[in-house]
């Protein structure tokens, strides 16, 4: 079975799967660079309803990461059942 060189669209219009490959990881960038710029912006808001963010950055596998304030406090259901 002979290839197809790359760069040629698959007949009805569908794109190859290094197209979408390259797709994928370009989706992928974006979402990681969307995260770490929200995470910057959150990191300099200080309100008492808005959950402190102490830390982000990537991991060494390019995963990022955000640590947040650990919140103590009454369980949301408590006060539910108070207000009932």
């Amino acid at each position: 079975m002979g290839g197809r060189a790359p760069g040629v669209q698959e007949p009805g219009g569908h794109r190859r799967r290094d197209e979408d490959h390259a797709a994928g990881a370009a989706r992928e960038a974006s979402w990681k660079q969307r995260f770490l710029a929200e995470a910057r912006l959150l990191a300099t808001l200080r309100h008492p309803n808005i959950v402190e963010v102490i830390d982000y950055d990537t991991l060494a596998d390019g995963t990022p990461f955000l640590v947040m304030a650990l919140l103590t406090a009454r369980p949301f259901a408590s006060d539910a059942d108070e207000w009932r």
